[in-house]
């Protein structure tokens, strides 16, 4: 078992008041197993992906197509999908060093952060072909890239800069066209993107 997939039942009402669009939700771990993550909600809100220990084959880091029909995630030195209907597991391609989260777009193009290393792209359909986005610039003492986030036009995306240098250190947002990157945010936090309402 990778992950819990936790149906969510009721729908959410449209509210001014914060507090009545609010949905507690439990999760109990199953028997000789316990939740290792706070879990991540699908775009269309009908799942919770958690991680759980043990017997989870290593999956980590999980993330959402936009479409929420697979999710994708890390595990013993792989990049992989799964598709939520069906169960086929994809292996996308071969990562050997600490991730730092992974994103997809709606073209399915999965970004995904190796720490200390960059930010890489590569398709979804597990052809293998891992191209470089980003990579760290240690003269300007970067650490390293994490929490990559696309953003809805898919081809911009957020992502965390790590940096012995306050002046980058922050969310930075860059662009998978141009290669292109700016800091939108000042700190040490990643930043989630939410579409205004």
């Amino acid at each position: 078992l990778l992950f819990s997939l936790a149906p969510l039942l009721a729908p959410l009402t449209p509210s001014l008041d914060v507090a009545a669009r609010s949905v507690w939700l439990s999760q109990p771990s199953p028997p000789e197993a316990s939740i290792a993550s706070g879990g991540v909600l699908s775009p269309d809100g009908r799942y919770l992906a958690l991680e759980r220990l043990p017997d989870t084959d290593d999956a980590s880091k999980p993330f959402w197509s936009p479409d929420s029909r697979r999710i994708g995630f890390f595990a013993n030195g792989k990049l992989m999908t799964a598709d939520i209907a069906s169960r086929a597991v994809v292996n996308v391609a071969a990562v050997d060093v600490v991730v730092a989260g992974g994103t997809c777009a709606p073209d399915d193009t999965i970004l995904f952060a190796l720490w200390p290393s960059g930010l890489y792209a590569v398709p979804a359909s597990g052809d293998g072909r891992v191209e470089v986005v980003a990579k760290l610039d240690r003269d300007a003492r970067d650490i390293a890239f994490a929490w990559p986030q696309f953003l809805p036009d898919g081809r911009r995306f957020l992502y965390q800069v790590v940096s012995l240098d306050a002046a980058r250190s922050g969310v930075h947002v860059g662009n998978l066209d141009t290669r292109d990157s700016f800091r939108l945010l000042a700190g040490d936090s990643a930043a989630t993107f939410a579409a205004p309402r």
